[in-house]
Formats: structure tokens, C-alpha cells, sequence
């Protein structure tokens, strides 16, 4: 087992679309994407013994992700989802329940490594169970000195108030997108109109570092605890879905930010994995260091 940056957990699942299955799960797409920048990430999931964990398995590892550390399970088959979209390519889910990712057991070796990473990525999908969110726990425990980056990812009937407010205490980074911090602005009564109000609200109230809020087309909007905070503008092109494309993102500025990238920065490579990843079909539809280069032109030398 070799040492890793970065770590990424919750679910590695298929996505049922209309045209067949892609491989799917945003822990999943976020370690596929941060090959591109060269940062080691190990994906931490649980998949059944039967032969669609067999194919998910071999799919993703001939990408070059790593499952040292994706646990089998005997009794509960492999995670599905079924996918819809929109004319516009948005697309609504329903997730299948009792599945293997439900089931994440919390292994010696992967607390042991959860210790010697730099940054650890996590959401609130997996932690609908009882079991899964009681290893993640151990995991955020085993890593005390890590970054804790909560993409937030509010999936229908898969996460509570108790579950959401546990995470925010735990994490460092807040990501999420406009329509889920319209959300909390509710559930909080997050005063203001204006994107810094509400972030600002939500950094004071479970004392974060920094709050990132995706807007699409229109880029992403960042504000740290001490008071910086930056609108940078998206990248324009042909949306074939969005599926991972909040994923992808989360891998760009996470990566800028394991190297050192400012605020700024970091929002830029996030706002370029996710317009590359918004033009390809399914989560990890492929694109490369040259695609990106192309998009960032002399802002590029993350990769």
C-alpha cells in the first residue's frame, strides 16, 4: 500500500442512465479526478461480491484509481442509482437503498492510513446508515492534523439535520451549490441576500475556514473565515450533462489547494475540472491535462 495525499469516502456505485450504466458514486469521481494533478488519493467504498462490483471494480481501476482500499461485502449488492435528465442535461436521482457503500467497515488499514493524509473528502449520501457514518467518524478521528472538505451533495432522504450539522463541525471546507445553500438558508435562517451574508453565517455558526458555493456556468464564489473571498467567472462550453461536475470541481480545488493555490486559484482549477466534466456524458467521462491547459491557458501550472 503506498502513502497517499488525499482521501475520498462514500459511495462508488452505477449510475442507471437512459443509454446504460456509468460508473458513478462523488467520492468516486472525485479521486478519478485528481489523477490529472498527479495527487495520490485512495477511495474508501464497499462494494457487494456479484458481478456488478466485479465490472465497477475493473472499470475504475483501468482508469488508474486506487481500491487498496474498497472493501467487498457478502450479503448487500453493489450500489445503483437511477438517473433522469432534463432537457438541459440536469439530472434527478433515485438511489437505491441497502446497498454495499451502506456497509463500510472500519478496517485497521484504513484508519491507518486515514492518519497520514493531508486532506480527506467526504458528503453526506453515505452517512445515511448508522454504519457507514460511525466509520467515517473513526476516520475523521484517526486524522486530526488532515483538512476535512465536506461536499455536501444533499441527496432526497438521505441525510437528517443531526447528520448535516455533525459534518459541518467536523469539516474545515464547506462546499456546496446555490440551490443547496438556499436550503440551509432556510433550515438556519441565514440572514441577507448576498452570498457573503449567507456564507458568512454559515463559517460563524459551525466556525469553518472557508465556504465554496458553485454557480454553474457562472463560476464559483469563495469566502474564507478571515475574511477574503473571490468571484471567479466559469468557462463556456457545450453541456452534454451535469452529472460530476460538482465532483470534478471539488477535485480542481482541492488539488490547487494540496499545492498551495490561493483562494483564487484553487476556484479557478475547480471551475475548469467541472466545465471539462459538464461536457462529457456521465461522471467520469474522460478528459485530459491538455483539455484543461486549453481552458486556463497561462494559469495552468498545476498540471
Amino acid at each position: 500500500m503506498s502513502d497517499y495525499t488525499a482521501l475520498a469516502f462514500g459511495e462508488l456505485l452505477w449510475d442507471l442512465l437512459p443509454a446504460g450504466k456509468v460508473l458513478g458514486g462523488a467520492p468516486a469521481n472525485f479521486a478519478n479526478r485528481l489523477r490529472l494533478l498527479e495527487v495520490s488519493c485512495a477511495l474508501v467504498s464497499r462494494v457487494g461480491s456479484d458481478p456488478l462490483g466485479e465490472e465497477l471494480l475493473t472499470r475504475i481501476r483501468s482508469l488508474g484509481v486506487d481500491t487498496t482500499l474498497v472493501q467487498r461485502d457478502l450479503h448487500y449488492p453493489t450500489g445503483t442509482v437511477d438517473v433522469e435528465l432534463n432537457p438541459e442535461g440536469n439530472p434527478s436521482f433515485v438511489i437505491n437503498p441497502g446497498v454495499a457503500y451502506d456497509y463500510i467497515a472500519p478496517e485497521e488499514k484504513l484508519l491507518g492510513v486515514a492518519g497520514k493524509v493531508r486532506l480527506i473528502c467526504f458528503g453526506t449520501l453515505v452517512q445515511r446508515t448508522s454504519v457507514s457514518r460511525e466509520t467515517l467518524d473513526r476516520v475523521l478521528d484517526s486524522a486530526p492534523h488532515a483538512a476535512k472538505f465536506l461536499d455536501i451533495n444533499l441527496r432526497q432522504d438521505c441525510y437528517t439535520k443531526e447528520t448535516l450539522e455533525a459534518s459541518f463541525e467536523r469539516a474545515n471546507i464547506l462546499k456546496l451549490n446555490r440551490a443547496e445553500l438556499e436550503f440551509l438558508k432556510e433550515m438556519y435562517s441565514l440572514r441577507g441576500a448576498e452570498l457573503v451574508t449567507q456564507c458568512r453565517g454559515l463559517l460563524e455558526q459551525f466556525r469553518l475556514e472557508c465556504c465554496v458555493v458553485t454557480l454553474g456556468e457562472q463560476g464559483a464564489f469563495a469566502l474564507e473565515s478571515g475574511g477574503e473571498s473571490v468571484t471567479v467567472p466559469g468557462y463556456a462550453v457545450q453541456v452534454a450533462d451535469t452529472i460530476g461536475a460538482g465532483d470534478a470541481f471539488s477535485a480542481g480545488f482541492c488539488g490547487a489547494y494540496l499545492k498551495g493555490g490561493d483562494l483564487g486559484e484553487c476556484c479557478r482549477l475547480g471551475n475548469a475540472f467541472g466545465a471539462l466534466a459538464s461536457s462529457r456524458k456521465g461522471g467520469m467521462g474522460e478528459f485530459f491535462a491538455d483539455d484543461v491547459k486549453s481552458l486556463l491557458g497561462d494559469n495552468s501550472r498545476y498540471l
